[in-house]
Parts: structure tokens; sequence; C-alpha cells
């Protein structure tokens, strides 16, 4: 029976639409497959990457064993292939000068040749009177006091590295944080953090922190503790925690607490939401702690630039870096 023309168009016009729909998945398919192609490459060509930093990281053994650290090393802490050091072989990323934040009786193993220069709130004198369990521990000299958090007075594009370990979890707004460390790295520069897995600490009871409620912080420009995150440090690390005290006196604790899974949903959404030019080089887990190298790369958007925060004005006890 010959169908009315209207009827006709319909009917070829749900036909036309079902074959379209058969072409795109196919052509989906056939993209998420070369997708899948393309990260295993990756992964093989990092894998590769890996095994040759792994000799390199065994040189440097042999030359130091040979040699020994001399007085002027920076951090003669030793370093073991057996214990898998995620640290000393992602620090082989590190070239030419930069910073290190609150690193106290544990600085970062650097190449030779590498240059690290120490930021503190307070001077080396200041931190051993505060933590007299780590006199004895050789405290580094503090090279530039300031808040890390913010990095008031340092210069925009000035270093050629960050080190921040165990650090950007004691921040009231870590994005806002990682957005100063983007600040003063120039381009190309590298992020080398490393951050505990609430899971194997004192904070294993405490409730993840989602991404967006770091991110609502960066959007209000938080600066001042929250007291929501002190209470919840009572809650569930420390009955006897006097919140109001806390408040009072800005205690120090871990505002955030993250697994492997959130630290990398952290960098990868903070790249994905704030367009910032940020990428993971290297990402792995050892011990409590998870370590990630990243390198600032060139902007997406050309007024990038515009999004960042201006170097506040000089001032207070911060001295610009050199």
């Amino acid at each position: 029976m010959k169908l009315p023309f209207v009827r006709r168009k319909k009917h070829e016009a749900s036909l036309l639409h079902e074959k379209t729909r058969r072409v795109k998945a196919k052509e989906s398919g056939k993209r998420a497959k070369k997708s899948a192609d393309r990260a295993k490459k990756k992964v093989k060509q990092l894998e590769g990457r890996i095994t040759e930093l792994l000799g390199i990281l065994e040189i440097m053994q042999g030359q130091l064993a040979g040699t020994g650290a001399g007085a002027g090393a920076v951090n003669p802490a030793p370093v073991s292939l057996v214990n898998g050091d995620l640290r000393a072989l992602f620090a082989l990323k590190l070239k030419g000068e930069g910073i290190e934040i609150g690193a106290l009786h544990y600085p970062l193993r650097v190449p030779p040749g590498v240059k690290v220069r120490y930021v503190d709130k307070r001077t080396k004198k200041e931190n051993e009177d505060t933590f007299p369990e780590l006199a004895s521990k050789n405290i580094v000299e503090t090279h530039w006091i300031g808040d890390g958090q913010w990095l008031e007075g340092m210069a925009d594009e000035s270093q050629d590295f960050v080190i921040a370990n165990h650090m950007l979890e004691h921040c009231v707004n870590p994005l806002k944080t990682l957005e100063h460390f983007l600040r003063v790295l120039r381009p190309e520069g590298r992020l080398f953090i490393a951050l505990p897995d609430k899971r194997f600490t004192f904070d294993v009871e405490r409730p993840l922190t989602p991404f967006e409620h770091v991110l609502q912080d960066y959007r209000s420009n938080r600066q001042v503790e929250d007291r929501e995150m002190y209470e919840e440090y009572r809650d569930f690390v420390d009955a006897s925690f006097d919140v109001d005290k806390a408040l009072q006196t800005k205690a120090d604790i871990h505002h955030h607490v993250w697994t492997q899974a959130e630290v990398l949903e952290f960098f990868t959404e903070a790249k994905r939401k704030l367009g910032w030019p940020l990428e993971i080089e290297l990402f792995g887990s050892q011990g409590i702690e998870v370590v990630l190298v990243m390198q600032k790369i060139e902007p997406i958007l050309g007024d990038h630039a515009k999004r960042f925060a201006p170097a506040a004005a000089n001032g207070g006890t911060a001295a610009q870096a050199k």
C-alpha cells in the first residue's frame, strides 16, 4: 500500500535518522579505539622513560657512594632504590633554580647542579624553638621568610620549580595556593608535590574533601580557617580538640584530606574547570603519600594570564626571591 505523501516523508526521515545514528555510533567506536591505542602507546613510552630514569638514578647512587656527599651538599639523605624512593626518582625532572616550601628537616634531595632556596614562615632558629624534637635533625636554613600559601612579594615567573611536600593539605584555600605556585613558575617550570593519603594517616576516619568544596573556597577567595574543618577534626581525630581556641590561634591541621584518586582529581579538575596551564608528567604512590610532578605549559587561552592573581605589594617580612 502506497503511503500518503506526509507519512512517506516522515518514514524516510525516520530511516535517515536511524542510519545517521548508526554511522555516528560506528565513528564513535573508531574514535574510542584510537584513543585507547594512543593511551597504550603513551603508557609504554612512560614505562620506558621510568626504566631510563631508574638507570640514571642507579648511576647517581654509584657516584654518590664513590665520592660521598660533601659538606656543602644541600640534602645528604640517602637514596634507596630497594625501598622504591619515588621522590628521588621524580626529582630527576627538576632543573635550574627554584624553591621548596616548609622543608624543615626533610628537604627533597635534588640532582647535582640544581639550586634550592627554602621558604618558611619562620627562621631556622624559630623552627628549632617551635619544634624542639627536630632541633637535632638539621633543619634547613630559611632563605625567604613568608607564607608559602600566597608567596606574597615573590616575582611572577621567577622560579624554575616549586617543591611543596605535605603542604597543600594544610592550606585553607589549596586552589589559590596552586594558582600562586603557577604564578611564580617560569613557562615549562615544574611543580613537585607530595600529599598524604588519608587511608594511611590519623585522618583515616575523616570524610574525603570533594573538589567542589575547594572550588567554592577558591571562588569565594577564602583566606581564613574554616570552622567546619576544625569541627570535623575534633569529631573524627581528636575528641579533646578545642575548636574555638583553634580558630583564635589558627591551629595548623590537615584542612583537607584525600586518597590517591582524589589527589589526581584535584589537579585534573583544576586544569579542566579553571583552564590552568598544568600538565601531569609523573604520578605515583609510595608508603603513606602520593607524589606528582607537573609542568606549567603554554596557556590554552590567549587571555589566561589575566586569570592569575597579581603578586601582592612588597612588604612585611617577605623578601624578593632571587
